[in-house]
């Protein structure tokens, strides 16, 4: 679940590894596990409203899909952009990714946008073991 500050929460099974962007709290049966949200380093794709000189300019990207780890916030049409780069990836369910967790949220310290077919796609994507 994305929080303010660039957090992602996630409650746990006890003796759950923890990736090193992520601090953990064990309280009984349950554990509580905080982590840093990946950033988007570069976008390639400048077809993308949110695109200025390869950086992303949307707040935060969404990544889903099923046959490919497509960008969600991709978009052609007129947008309110940030002057800053780098946004946060908010949520991820691409569930086939070692970077996934619980299907829900990445935990890559930063991923990279590239073309694939008419959207973008996660560059970063690395097939779960």
């Amino acid at each position: 679940m994305a929080e303010a500050g660039g957090l992602n929460r996630a409650y746990l099974a006890p003796g759950t590894a923890v990736p090193q962007n992520c601090n953990r709290e064990e309280k009984g049966k349950v554990m509580k596990m905080e982590c840093e949200m990946g950033t988007v380093l570069a976008c390639q794709v400048d077809a993308c409203s949110y695109n200025r000189n390869l950086e992303c300019r949307a707040g935060q990207i969404e990544v889903g899909g099923c046959e490919h780890a497509k960008c969600d916030t991709f978009t052609t049409e007129q947008v309110e952009e940030l002057e800053t780069a780098k946004p946060m990836v908010a949520a991820c369910d691409v569930a086939g990714c070692k970077f996934n967790e619980n299907a829900t949220m990445c935990l890559a310290p930063a991923i990279s946008l590239g073309h694939h077919a008419e959207h973008a796609e996660c560059d970063s994507f690395v097939p779960a073991l």
